[in-house]
């Protein structure tokens, strides 16, 4: 049987050493997730992501082409679901946007991001993701 797919990002910024990410709630307010949303036939999964980006929690930015997204398998209520999460660098928060209305977002460090999170395959997509985020600003600052 084939998954489902779903598409988002894992928008961040650095403060000094520490990345930042953006968190929103789910569309009932009970859990911190990430942006996403489903593929749609005519764009990329990448713009399909930064669009659900916007829409759902008003960031605008660009996909970090140099680090392979994190893909995880998360159980829904209606199944199993592909998960492809890129990471995005955060050039502006929007304080209107589609979704602001029935969304709460979070900028908070990555541990703290961790905390909010409760289901692991999504905390997965954040440790692996950081810890590339990291690698590739440690490489970037030396040179």
């Amino acid at each position: 049987m084939r998954l489902r797919k779903q598409l988002g990002v894992l928008a961040y910024e650095f403060h000094r050493d520490h990345v930042w990410l953006v968190l929103i709630t789910n569309r009932k307010g009970t859990r911190w997730i990430f942006p996403k949303g489903q593929p749609e036939a005519a764009l990329s999964d990448k713009t399909v992501a930064v669009m659900e980006a916007y829409e759902e929690a008003g960031i605008l930015g660009e996909i970090n082409n140099s680090i392979k997204p994190a893909e995880v398998i998360v159980r829904t209520n209606r199944g199993k679901v592909r998960l492809i999460i890129y990471p995005m660098r955060i050039r502006k928060l929007l304080d209107k946007y589609p979704e602001s209305s029935i969304r709460r977002r979070l900028l908070l460090d990555s541990e703290k991001a961790m905390r909010k999170l409760d289901r692991r395959p999504l905390k997965h997509c954040v440790k692996v993701l950081v810890k590339k985020l990291k690698k590739q600003r440690k490489r970037a600052l030396k040179n």
